[in-house]
């Protein structure tokens, strides 16, 4: 069974993923083959780990479906998703916004290693 926030995040993850690439859910929905209204249901996270189309999806938008997170490591699942939701809170997907968060995070790596 998959937690309920997982789904959720993922499907936040490609309505932003789709939506930045100018398409809306008719397209989404003609493209994966599937209706308008499951492509709704998927950026509410309303789909379940044998989903094939969401799993298409994640593959084409490069977002770690639901399955890619091991059972076994709860923690760095939680982890992952917290970062994710951290990441989607603040990069609006714009050459702008990479340069920053690489900025950011060279910042980190080097006061790590003093």
């Amino acid at each position: 069974m998959i937690r309920k926030d997982a789904s959720q995040d993922v499907g936040r993850s490609l309505a932003k993923f789709f939506k930045c690439k100018g398409l809306t859910q008719a397209q989404v929905a003609e493209c994966y083959g599937v209706s308008q209204s499951w492509v709704g249901r998927v950026y509410k996270g309303e789909f379940g780990v044998r989903a094939e189309s969401v799993q298409k999806m994640c593959n084409d938008a490069n977002v770690s479906f639901l399955t890619e997170f091991p059972e076994h490591d709860q923690v760095n699942t939680s982890i992952r998703l917290r970062l994710a939701r951290l990441l989607d809170s603040v990069w609006e997907g714009t050459e702008e916004d990479a340069k920053v968060l690489t900025q950011a995070l060279l910042a980190i790596k080097t006061l790590r290693r003093s």
